[in-house]
């Protein structure tokens, strides 16, 4: 098929956002708690492509109390992300209240090693008039540990001294707080408290579905679902491809049709005419659109591996992809001992590695996964014909 569709996943515009009730009213009503001893930082969770950036963006636009900093991951060292972070506070400062401020004294001494991050952090939010701020942080797991356990120590001194109310939101893969425990903080002062995100349901998933082309029928609209469970990015992938083929289809227009209305009575022949017609040209537009769908599929599958190999933190080792093709061959999802089985020996170091990586996900109970089983197929189409070509 000469149709491609693109890999890079945009956010959904806040606009146009759907769902999450729940995650967003359990996030706002945090930030309306005012009260220094119920006050709490939070982690969103989620695998690849369940939304997490875009969730950040609405409530970013939701927080219209806060100074709202939003930073996706930055791989550096403590002082030079607090730096980054004390830029991006003065930007916002200055464009939302035209604030005169400047940090470059603590960016200074930052960059020269003369103070650590969280004391320029607290220096820092002295300064502003309105000491609420909001600090967003994507794909948390990517930053250095030193650098979230300087901006967690720095937001948990505010809160001992009364001194403003600044919030964390950190979007992850990965639960932190242990992260964070495990380099040396203390289990209170290290806690987030954890939202997980799930997949979208029927309803959510259809509108996202529709939103790029709203001729569908019921029918394909079950299909996709079938097909991507209600996973955000791969929903969005098949209104991509639905949206693509359909405006090339010329027979859907001939079929765009709305629901007919029987005739009120069988002796008006003429009403009784057309609703013949539009039951005919609705039957029609069935049809063509279950045969749009049925195309979808295998676009979908190709944008599907790209969008998964660009997620990788690291290339995966040969060993490292292996034990990843044989949870491919176990259909996308499989326990320890069947991955043993199929790997022929003890898998754990690959697997650990595979899953800091971002190549696969370990679940509970000693599963590990793809991030969606529909990246099964096309994973051992791709790199099982490699190794065929070499041989």
């Amino acid at each position: 098929m000469s149709l491609n569709l693109p890999y890079f996943l945009n956010p959904v515009d806040p606009a146009e956002f759907v769902g999450r009730e729940d995650i967003l009213d359990a996030l706002i009503a945090s930030l309306k708690n005012e009260r220094s001893n119920s006050v709490y930082d939070i982690e969103l969770l989620g695998p690849i492509g369940l939304g997490k950036t875009s969730t950040l963006l609405k409530i970013r636009s939701m927080a219209t109390d806060y100074l709202t900093v939003y930073i996706s991951s930055i791989k550096c060292d403590e002082n030079k992300f607090m730096d980054h972070l004390l830029q991006n506070i003065e930007r916002e400062a200055r464009s939302r209240d035209g604030m005169c401020i400047s940090f470059m004294d603590l960016s200074a001494s930052l960059r020269l090693g003369n103070t650590s991050g969280d004391s320029a952090f607290i220096d820092a939010l002295s300064r502003l008039p309105d000491k609420k701020v909001l600090i967003l942080l994507d794909d948390a797991h990517n930053f250095s540990v030193e650098a979230l356990i300087a901006l967690k120590s720095a937001v948990n001194q505010l809160r001992l001294l009364g001194d403003g109310h600044v919030r964390l939101i950190l979007a992850s893969t990965h639960p932190l707080t242990e992260r964070l425990v495990k380099s040396g903080m203390s289990q209170s002062a290290a806690f987030l408290f954890s939202l997980e995100l799930k997949n979208l349901s029927f309803q959510e998933a259809a509108i996202l579905l529709t939103r790029l082309y709203p001729k569908w029928t019921k029918k394909s609209l079950d299909i996709a679902y079938s097909r991507t469970d209600g996973h955000p990015a791969l929903t969005q992938m098949y209104s991509q491809a639905y949206h693509k083929l359909a405006s090339s289809d010329q027979m859907l227009e001939l079929f765009d049709v709305p629901s007919p209305k029987a005739p009120d009575s069988h002796s008006d022949w003429t009403a009784l005419g057309e609703y013949v017609l539009d039951i005919s040209k609705k039957v029609g537009f069935v049809q063509v659109s279950f045969e749009i769908i049925s195309k979808c599929h295998q676009l979908v599958r190709n944008s599907a591996l790209r969008w998964y190999e660009s997620s990788w933190l690291q290339k995966p080792s040969s060993a490292e992809l292996k034990v990843v093709l044989v949870i491919a061959k176990l259909g996308g999802s499989a326990k320890f001992k069947d991955i043993e089985k199929g790997y022929g020996k003890n898998p754990a170091p690959q697997l650990q590695r595979a899953s800091e990586k971002g190549l696969i996900e370990h679940r509970s109970r000693g599963r590990y996964a793809l991030p969606h089983e529909l990246l099964a197929e096309p994973l051992l189409d791709r790199y099982l014909k490699k190794k065929a070509a070499k041989n």
